[in-house]
């Protein structure tokens, strides 16, 4: 197979005007639907599998190409006017996007195919063929394309509204720039390396609510009341107009799956999903949080007695990662800051892309393409075994204003077979919020950042080395309770001694790790463990409740489920404000991180059962999970990879 080529031709767009942005949803709408035109217009006897349903498959491929530039410009540009003008294209693209979801006429073209001509063909078309062609027609048969065309019509409006809903929920959390400031005894605590990184506006520091600043300060700022005041800004990001857009996007999708026939949004989203109902999301959950309290019990009895220690009359969420930093520090003797010093974060890279290249059959190249910005850096798969250039990757690692300020994987051009022997070389993007170098130092990483680098490389490659032979069945789009699984067994690398032992290196002295200091970072790896898991079961919980229409005030049910399951949140939290995963994506699908992560855990029992480097696992697991994508059922993916069942008992012996 020829995989294409790009040239540094092929990323003029990271210069797109603002002109070019805005005007691109009329002309892209234009293009796509005269594609489509010349499928309806064909007569039912001369439907065939490439004039119908493949020519349907690719009729926005390119259009889908440049929506994602200017997505992620939306996110990275460090040009207001261009981030405002991307997100404007969005909503007005995801307008045109309904419109042509919800074209009949195209519905009845692939009808035509699959009621009369599909068994002529059948015996000529592949399984990828095959189940390309059922989930087309399950995904007009779930747009409500068997309902009366007035309901059609309100279904369109409905996911117009939540389009328009979820992009102003989105802004407001990506465009705030609420922050503190502090006197310098008001940082005591903080390290000066982190003191460093913060700007400094008259006599005091700025804390914004960048992860870079936000969790160090959350760890190490023994100012109880600039925690607190810290910790309310970035848990309110989106304010009570945030919670009032949740409210009437849960409403709008309860009427949505009502009028598709379904019980409620969860009942509708789940159908598609390895869970398939929402009985067995609550069981996993409940399972968990049930077979958990005696541990979070325990874990919050210590936590409370060095809060009492501390003067504390009652332990407060802002408070829990100050205390658990101390008693990491002085019962495990781990000094957050003297991890950092050994993983500088180009160091951290280079071995990760040479000991994972290794594993699955690839080397990483550096490109000279310049992109958006300059901490923007871009890459080329190379693998092994036929010589060929077969993806590309870009990183954008480091804060800024504006920029995107969690972590995430993004597709940019999803592989695809082109002709008998040609597929679309795939590019994907990574995008961190790592702390920047200074003159002092470079970028030092905590290992929570490691596992994040990891966690969205492992994303990167399964976006990057996929051969599914459809987009829609290519690298991450699988099922939703399935594509965490790939990015989530990348983590547990991070903290295998003799990865930890080839990894590190001071960024000073050049010196590995100490060992005391590697079985230290082992040792507390599930260090309150308990207490993780269960909030994110609770937040799990929250999203299903919400999406089954058992929570109807969202703030008032999150604060209930925390006093129920692990400690009253502060009062005026409204958590449910920048909660974006539920907007959209993770909407009644939050619950997939654990879901994945089970999965996740039995694979790598794999690789600590056959070798962690082993070269055949790592080229079994590329070809059954990473190259497979969604071409066949993802249970039949896994299973073929494990050579057996799924099993839960990797994921619960970790947590005992």
């Amino acid at each position: 197979m020829k995989y294409t080529q790009l040239t540094s031709a092929d990323f003029a767009w990271v210069k797109m005007s603002e002109k070019q942005i805005l005007s691109f949803p009329v002309s892209a709408n234009k293009s796509i639907q005269n594609k489509l035109n010349k499928i309806k217009s064909l007569k039912k006897e001369e439907r065939t599998f490439e004039n119908t349903v493949k020519a349907y498959e690719i009729a926005n491929d390119e259009e889908s190409s440049v929506f994602h530039q200017i997505t992620l410009l939306g996110m990275v540009s460090d040009k207001k006017n261009i981030r405002d003008a991307a997100r404007k294209a969005e909503v007005e693209f995801s307008k045109y996007a309904v419109d042509i979801a919800y074209d009949e006429d195209i519905y009845k073209a692939l009808k035509e195919y699959h009621s009369f001509n599909y068994k002529k063909e059948k015996k000529n078309l592949d399984d990828q063929d095959i189940k390309l062609l059922s989930d087309i027609m399950l995904g007009f048969k779930r747009l409500g394309f068997d309902l009366p065309e007035k309901s059609r019509e309100k279904l369109k409006k409905i996911d117009k509204a939540c389009s328009e809903l979820g992009n102003e929920y989105d802004a407001r959390i990506s465009e705030n720039t609420d922050h503190i400031l502090c006197t310098m005894d008001e940082l005591d605590g903080v390290p000066e390396m982190i003191i460093n990184s913060f700007e400094k506006v008259g006599d005091k520091y700025k804390v914004t609510l960048q992860y870079p600043e936000y969790g160090p300060f959350m760890r190490y700022a023994k100012n109880r009341k600039k925690r607190e005041e810290l910790y309310k800004l970035f848990n309110n990001t989106g304010g009570t107009k945030n919670v009032a857009i949740l409210k009437q996007l849960a409403k709008l999708r309860a009427q949505r799956a009502t009028l598709l026939g379904y019980d409620n949004h969860a009942a509708f989203k789940l159908e598609v999903r390895m869970a398939k109902n929402e009985a067995n999301v609550y069981k996993m959950k409940y399972d968990l949080v049930n077979s958990l309290k005696t541990k979070v019990a325990k874990d919050y009895q210590v936590i409370k007695s060095e809060a009492n220690k501390l003067g504390y009359k009652e332990l407060r969420t802002h408070d829990t990662a100050f205390i658990t930093n101390i008693i990491r520090e002085r019962d495990y003797a781990l000094d957050e800051q003297k991890v950092r010093e050994y993983f500088e974060l180009n160091n951290v890279m280079s071995f990760m892309f040479g000991y994972f290249g290794e594993l699955f059959g690839f080397e990483i190249l550096e490109s000279s393409t310049k992109l958006w910005h300059k901490d923007a850096k871009l890459f080329e798969l190379k693998d092994k075994k036929s010589k060929q250039i077969i993806s590309y990757m870009a990183v954008d690692l480091h804060p800024r204003e504006g920029k995107y300020g969690h972590a995430c994987m993004m597709p940019m051009i999803e592989g695809q077979q082109l002709g008998k022997d040609s597929y679309s070389s795939p590019f994907a993007v990574l995008i961190c919020n790592f702390p920047k170098s200074t003159k002092a130092v470079p970028s030092l990483l905590n290992i929570g950042e490691v596992e994040t680098l990891f966690h969205e490389f492992g994303h990167g490659l399964h976006a990057l080395l996929t051969e599914a032979k459809y987009t829609t069945h290519a690298g991450t789009n699988v099922v939703w309770d399935f594509v965490e699984m790939p990015s989530q067994i990348m983590e547990q690398w991070v903290v295998e001694e003799d990865v930890l032992k080839k990894m590190t290196k001071h960024y000073k002295t050049g010196n590995t790790m100490p060992s005391e200091m590697i079985k230290q970072i082992i040792s507390t790896n599930n260090l309150f463990q308990s207490i993780f898991y269960t909030r994110q079961s609770v937040q799990g919980l929250l999203d299903m409740d919400i999406y089954t229409g058992k929570a109807a005030d969202p703030v008032k049910h999150f604060h209930k489920l925390m006093s129920e399951y692990l400690i009253p949140e502060s009062k005026g939290v409204l958590f449910v404000s920048r909660f974006s995963h539920i907007i959209g994506g993770y909407d009644a699908g939050y619950y997939s991180y654990l879901w994945a992560e089970r999965l996740s855990h039995d694979a790598f029992s794999i690789f600590k059962r056959d070798g962690l480097n082993n070269k055949k696992v790592g080229a079994k697991y590329r070809k059954e999970i990473l190259a497979a994508g969604s071409s066949r059922d993802e249970k039949k993916s896994i299973e073929a990879f494990l050579g057996r069942k799924i099993s839960n008992k990797a994921f619960l012996s970790r947590l005992k």
